[in-house]
């Protein structure tokens, strides 16, 4: 079923998530209230994000912003078309705002439209934006929606869990976390060792093994819907990191279905859309 975004009639709080994709081949995930509409980075075509949007009614020119989490190129490198055709405002931590001018100027001839977040809480339109550092290799933000009393969280591209994120993302009514590899096939795969070594040290990506460790905690708290991201296509695959994470919540007393509900994230389409009351 395709919503429609822009004509549906809301009912009170109404948020509406998916993400468009999500992978080491591009990330963008959309996330919209009746009054603002967001994407959470900007890694793939233009083309796709337009096509993507038309399929829920609507174009790049109703978004809002987007939030960039960190420079890697999977999450960043559509954003200098993008801001070129569309002047979208681009949302980035202070400390990375000087690579985004630089990589959008290089690639499209075009000082990009953005505004800068340090620590603090702010506004835009109908969400109230918390924000936290989250492990990685390069300077990596996770980020906290609220609206009406609903809450989404995201965190992806995270090397380690530290009791910190946990505390940011609890009571989230949707989290979007990640599930990037499994250990043993990470190994088994044919990376470079460096490129191993990389994704599993603390500045790395999460194992299935962890992010069913953080599915838990924040079940915990009262989260009861999960999108598992950024799947590795190499050293994972979809049934395998629902497997782990489904098995964990059982053996702690959380019936996938009832009590949470989980979403797997794909790389090369849109995921389920999940609505939010």
């Amino acid at each position: 079923m395709l919503y429609n975004f822009s004509k549906t009639v809301y009912n009170g709080g109404m948020l509406r998530c998916c993400t468009i994709a999500s992978g080491s081949q591009g990330n963008c995930m959309l996330l919209c209230s009746q009054k603002t509409k967001i994407v959470v980075d900007m890694g793939i075509p233009i083309k796709r994000l337009e096509q993507s949007l038309l399929s829920f009614g609507l174009t790049p020119r109703d978004l809002d912003a987007v939030f960039v989490t960190h420079i890697h190129t999977d999450h960043i490198k559509g954003l200098p078309a993008l801001s070129k055709k569309y002047n979208t405002k681009i949302f980035c931590h202070q400390s990375i705002k000087s690579h985004l001018v630089a990589y959008c100027v290089k690639h499209k001839h075009f000082v990009p439209n953005i505004v800068v977040f340090e620590g603090d809480d702010f506004f835009l339109g109908a969400f109230t934006v918390s924000t936290f550092f989250v492990p990685h290799d390069a300077h990596c933000t996770g980020f906290c929606f609220l609206c009406e009393g609903n809450k989404v969280a995201y965190a992806t591209d995270m090397g380690c869990l530290e009791e910190g994120i946990i505390e940011k993302m609890s009571g989230a009514d949707l989290a979007i976390v990640e599930s990037n590899h499994d250990p043993k096939l990470l190994l088994e795969c044919d990376y470079p060792s460096a490129t191993k070594q990389r994704i599993l040290s603390r500045g790395g990506h999460l194992s299935n093994g962890d992010c069913a460790s953080l599915v838990l905690a924040l079940a915990k708290t009262g989260t009861t819907h999960f999108i598992l991201a950024h799947l590795s296509r190499n050293a994972n695959y979809s049934e395998l990191a629902f497997d782990c994470t489904h098995n964990h919540l059982r053996a702690n007393g959380f019936v996938e279905g009832k009590d949470v509900h989980i979403v797997m994230a794909q790389q090369d389409s849109t995921s389920t859309v999940l609505e939010l009351y």
